[in-house]
């Protein structure tokens, strides 16, 4: 656990720790939450197997299906960790793995699948990668400053 909570947590100070935002895995290009939960919240967002993230009206919501009913969670914000998207012209829109997409008040929601095996393990080899590559450029940049 990075951050601000381990001192916390070994400090003893009290802190709110309840996870009430979506951050979106950042090392592929899908709108998952992290698979890794936080140790201190009882309430880390779970991905579900169709689900999808957007902005309706002012707020920020996961729909997802459950027992074939369409509920949606409302979450204070949405972090994309290293994810950008081209604007459109639309008040209420889905975020997914292809861009924005509006939100239709009558369309079918573009749910996104999650398959929790094998979305797990590509995002354990993304992040595997993503950590070697920036390893790598470390060690390069630490033999070019010793070669100056």
């Amino acid at each position: 656990m990075d951050g601000m909570y381990p001192i916390f947590i070994n400090e003893n100070v009290p802190i709110y720790s309840e996870v009430e935002y979506i951050d979106v895995y950042p090392y592929l290009n899908v709108m998952l939450h992290p698979r890794k939960e936080h140790d201190i919240s009882t309430s880390f967002p779970k991905n579900m197997p169709y689900q999808i993230f957007g902005y309706d009206n002012g707020s920020v919501f996961k729909w997802y299906r459950e027992e074939n009913k369409i509920k949606a969670q409302e979450y204070a914000y949405i972090h994309f960790s290293h994810k950008s998207f081209v604007p459109i012209e639309s008040e209420n829109f889905y975020f997914t793995s292809k861009g924005l997409v509006p939100r239709l008040e009558h369309d079918d929601i573009p749910f996104q699948r999650y398959y929790k095996g094998i979305d797990e393990l590509r995002m354990n080899a993304a992040e595997l990668i993503f950590r070697v590559k920036r390893k790598t450029n470390k060690i390069k940049m630490e033999i070019a400053n010793r070669r100056n």
